[in-house]
């Protein structure tokens, strides 16, 4: 299942899917900036928007992952 094709109602609920290995932090991390794109030139809510240490965030966190280390309770979890 690709991030286009998942909807997760909450962010509880996405943890679990990234920790399931239902999907990365980096394919999440990835469709946040996509809703992000799509949307926000007509909401305007983003002021800044840290892609490049987002993406690198959520590497590292699927990197802990497949090491069997807990990255913690919201891991792979984008927000703003």
């Amino acid at each position: 299942m690709t991030p286009t094709q998942t909807s997760f109602p909450d962010a509880v609920s996405l943890a679990r899917a990234v920790r399931a290995g239902d999907i990365s932090a980096v394919e999440a991390t990835a469709a946040a900036f996509r809703k992000i794109d799509r949307h926000d030139g007509l909401l305007n809510c983003f002021t800044t928007v840290l892609r490049d240490s987002a993406m690198i965030q959520a590497a590292d966190v699927d990197r802990r992952l497949a090491a069997g280390q807990d990255p913690g309770p919201l891991c792979g979890v984008p927000f703003a």
